[in-house]
């Protein structure tokens, strides 16, 4: 665990170099351990969205392929979940992440307003 640190300086031009090098220092220390925690963020996001699968009616769930396509992947330090991706329809055809959608709200055509 990363504890915050006190960097003490004067006005003087080797005090602030000093300073200027700890802060440094520091900072090579500090991203990576954020990188880390949204990293377990992400993966404790992955467990909840497939937890609340559970909640849903049998098919969503039954064939464990809803629940295995949520996943995570990180880019620039911001974690993205997705749900879905590379499932198909009943015909077949690829959903690419509408398939969760699908399970949700239905296909619109039960419902009057649709989505």
């Amino acid at each position: 665990m990363i504890v915050l640190k006190k960097i003490e300086m004067t006005l003087d031009p080797k005090s602030i170099e000093q300073a200027v090098k700890e802060i440094e220092l520091f900072e090579t220390k500090l991203k990576p351990a954020m990188q880390f925690l949204i990293d377990k963020l992400a993966e404790k996001g992955v467990e909840i969205a497939r937890a609340h699968l559970l909640f849903f009616p049998k098919p969503a769930y039954d064939t464990g392929a809803l629940s295995e396509s949520v996943k995570y992947y990180l880019k620039d330090r911001e974690a993205t979940i997705t749900a879905g991706e590379g499932l198909t329809n009943a015909m077949g055809e690829a959903q690419y992440g509408s398939y969760a959608m699908y399970v949700e709200y239905g296909n619109g055509y039960s419902r009057p307003n649709g989505w």
